[in-house]
C-alpha cells in the first residue's frame, strides 16, 4: 500500500518532501512509520508540521496514531475518516457500534488539534470548508435528510427542500423519496456528504423526474466521492456533479489515474463516464 497517497505533511502551507518519511512493513503485516528529522526539528521556535490524511482504512488510521507520537504536529486535518459510514447505533432492526464516534475518541486522545471535513459526530471540530460553488445559480438546496442539512453549515440561509423517505413497512428499507413543493421553474442543488453506489441520489433523481423537474435544473454536490458500483450511471442523471478529492481512490480503481491530477490544482474538471464532473482539491488548504 502506498501510504503517501493517503497522508501528506505541510509546513507553513508547503508540502514537505515525501522522501523524508516512509513506512516499513513487517512480515506479519504491521506497519511502522519513520521520518528523517530536519535540521530545525529540535528548534523550539521551528514551525511544526501539519498532516492531511484520508483515512480510508484502519491501516492509515493506525499510521496517523504513530505519526502523532513521532512528529511534532501543529494540527491534523482528517479529510475522510475511517468509520464515517458507521455513525449510527442502529441499522434497521440490527444494533451496531457507532464506529465514527469511537475513532473520534481515539484521535482526541492524541491531544492534538484535529479537524474533520464534514464531521460525523458531535465530538468533532468542523473544518468549515466552503466549496467554490456559485450558489446564486441555484434557487434552493435539496437535502436527503435532516442529518445532511446539519452537516452542511455553509448553506445556512439558503432556501431548502428536505426529501421525504418512503420505507417498506416490513423491512424498513427506503423504497423511494418524494420531494414535496418542488417548483419545476427553479434550479436545485442536491447536497450530501458521501456517495458510494449512489442509491440515494438515484431515488432523488426519480422523485425530481416524477415531479416534472427538467434535467438541466438538477445538479449535485457530494463531499466524499467513493463512487462504487452504479455511481457513474446515477451521476449521469444530474446536469453537473461537484465533489472533493477527500476520498483517495484505491490504486486499482479506474478513477485513481484521473484523481492524481486533482492534487496539483485547486479545481479539476473531469469527464469520467459521466456528463460532467468538477473536483475540488482540499489537500494543503490553509
Amino acid at each position: 500500500m502506498d501510504f503517501k497517497r493517503y497522508i501528506r505533511f505541510y509546513r507553513e502551507g508547503v508540502l514537505v518532501d515525501p522522501s523524508t518519511w516512509g513506512v516499513n512493513t513487517f512480515p506479519d503485516g504491521q506497519n511502522q512509520f519513520w521520518f528523517a528529522p530536519e535540521e530545525d526539528d529540535e528548534d523550539e521556535d521551528a514551525m511544526p508540521v501539519r498532516v492531511d490524511v484520508s483515512a480510508t482504512n484502519p491501516a492509515v488510521l493506525d499510521l496517523l496514531i504513530q505519526i502523532a507520537a513521532a512528529r511534532r504536529l501543529e494540527r491534523v486535518r482528517v479529510l475522510y475518516k475511517y468509520g464515517a459510514r458507521c455513525d449510527k447505533t442502529t441499522n434497521g432492526t440490527v444494533s451496531t457500534a457507532n464506529v465514527a464516534k469511537i475513532y473520534t475518541r481515539i484521535l482526541s486522545g492524541l491531544h492534538l488539534f484535529v479537524e474533520y471535513l464534514v464531521p460525523h459526530d458531535h465530538g468533532c471540530v468542523d473544518m468549515a470548508y466552503i466549496p467554490p460553488i456559485h450558489l446564486p445559480a441555484y434557487d434552493a438546496i435539496i437535502f436527503p435528510d435532516k442529518s445532511a442539512r446539519h452537516r452542511q453549515g455553509w448553506l445556512r440561509g439558503m432556501e431548502s427542500v428536505e426529501a421525504v423517505k418512503v420505507r417498506d413497512q416490513e423491512t424498513g428499507r427506503i423504497t423511494k423519496f418524494t420531494l414535496p413543493d418542488l417548483d419545476c421553474n427553479k434550479r436545485y442543488l442536491v447536497v450530501d456528504d458521501i456517495c458510494d453506489g449512489g442509491a440515494t441520489f438515484d431515488k432523488i433523481a426519480d422523485a425530481a423526474e416524477e415531479a416534472g423537474l427538467p434535467y438541466a435544473n438538477l445538479e449535485l454536490y457530494i463531499t466524499h466521492g467513493v463512487l462504487s458500483g452504479e455511481a457513474f450511471r446515477v451521476l449521469k442523471r444530474y446536469n453537473h456533479t461537484f465533489m472533493t478529492n477527500s476520498y483517495v481512490q484505491p490504486e486499482s480503481n479506474i478513477l485513481s489515474q484521473f484523481f492524481e491530477d486533482t492534487f496539483t490544482q485547486p479545481v479539476t474538471s473531469l469527464n469520467i463516464r459521466t456528463n460532467s464532473l468538477t473536483v475540488f482539491n482540499v489537500w494543503g488548504l490553509e
